[in-house]
């Protein structure tokens, strides 16, 4: 993809800021899509989309959340870590929980094993990056 075809919306400091700063950045650009696709990390699709759900105006038809294709096995390195990695997606767990009663996401159902996991996984020090 030509760089040129790019836009990157450069002031948001957390998901929420970035879809409504990116549509208004496209507004002013009077860009107008039918179809959004948003590139994100492996571990935040389910957070990003239900943020994106919420907060982008005037309420778009169809988003598509997507990420590399990076295992478990080959995502945490030398800059992101196994311990950082964890806290982070028990982090967005969290996120994926809470967020919704704030009006910042979209609710999701979160099966209770998986939120047990989060449990054990605070529980265990994957604290560091809870809302």
């Amino acid at each position: 993809m030509p760089r040129e075809a790019v836009i990157v919306e450069p002031r948001a400091t957390n998901t929420g800021e970035n879809v409504r700063f990116t549509a208004a950045l496209l507004g002013e650009l009077g860009l107008v899509f039918e179809r959004i696709i948003l590139v994100q990390k492996p571990y935040m699709e389910r957070r990003t989309w239900a943020t994106l759900v919420r907060q982008w105006p005037g309420g778009q038809d169809e988003f598509f959340v997507t990420s590399p294709p990076l295992g478990w096995d080959v995502y945490p390195d030398e800059k992101n870590p196994r311990e950082l990695v964890t806290s982070i997606m028990v982090g967005d767990l969290m996120r994926i929980r809470e967020y919704p009663a704030r009006g910042f996401q979209a609710e999701q159902e979160i099966p209770d094993e998986v939120w047990a996991a989060g449990q054990r996984l605070i529980a265990a020090g994957y604290d560091r990056h809870l809302p």
